[in-house]
């Protein structure tokens, strides 16, 4: 087993605190993956072991820790397999707010499962013993990203449905964010059942006293999702026409309500 050497450290960025809300063994780990995620073809592909050791932590400890990155998308994980033995290799996303890459360990060389490796170089090292070189790296990272989190996915649910709302063109990280965190609740079928549900309603498309609509950023925000799912915004089966009194009344309510959440 390898063991955490004097000179060796890893270098933790304020905004893996601050933005990624990081703590405990999660942070630190992210921070070690990170260091050997600096370029597209680099992975971190050291024991479990290398971990533990650096967080003073159990395998058992560090096996949750990963899964627990992975499930929030702040790292991706391609599984191999190398004479009929499962190995992992791990890839922390870059900065969300497009910041420096940071190299760690400042170049100094750390044992990594038997073998030495310079951490944040481009460098493979030993993964139990066994030499790993992905293949399609590339590829797989883009796949992963796409089932895992399927930002893509929901971005052309939300323009080929809501064809009455401006065209969503990209995705900042402030909506991955979000997508992030309502998928912690809803699946995509319930994104999809919002989109159906926003396009076929009158009010969120403007049909109200203030000619406001909705757009991506307010459909995506944890509040209003729950309420279009709902059925807050459905349109009301044989509502007479002469009630207009009634109709611009309950549009004012909905509005303030409307402003309120903008507010906060």
């Amino acid at each position: 087993m390898g063991k955490v050497k004097n000179e060796n450290y890893f270098q933790v960025q304020g905004w893996m605190v601050n933005e990624l809300d990081l703590k405990g063994n999660e942070l630190m780990i992210y921070a070690i993956i990170y260091g050997f995620s600096q370029t597209d073809d680099q992975y971190f592909t050291g024991s479990q072991q290398y971990l533990a050791d650096w967080t003073n932590s159990t395998k058992k400890g560090i096996r949750k820790a990963l899964q627990s990155l992975v499930e929030k998308g702040l790292l991706i994980k391609i599984d191999k397999v190398i004479n009929n033995v499962k190995y992992c290799e791990y890839k922390a996303l870059r900065h969300p707010l497009g910041g420096e890459q940071s190299s760690l360990g400042g170049g100094e060389q750390s044992s990594l499962g038997g073998e030495q490796s310079s951490l944040g170089g481009g460098e493979q090292s030993s993964l139990g013993g066994e030499q790993s070189s992905p293949n399609n790296k590339e590829n797989n990272i883009l796949d992963i990203k796409e089932n895992k989190i399927p930002y893509l996915k929901i971005r052309d649910m939300y323009n080929a449905t809501c064809v009455s709302f401006p065209k969503l063109m990209s995705l900042s990280d402030a909506r991955k964010k979000a997508i992030r965190a309502r998928l912690k609740t809803y699946s995509v079928d319930d994104f999809e059942l919002m989109f159906k549900k926003a396009e076929a309603s009158s009010f969120l498309k403007g049909s109200n006293n203030r000619n406001w609509s909705a757009t991506f950023d307010w459909l995506i925000k944890d509040s209003n999702m729950a309420k279009v799912l709902d059925g807050n915004y459905d349109n009301k089966v044989g509502q007479s026409k002469g009630n207009k009194v009634a109709d611009q009344l309950e549009d004012s309510y909905k509005m303030i309500e409307e402003w309120v959440n903008e507010k906060t």
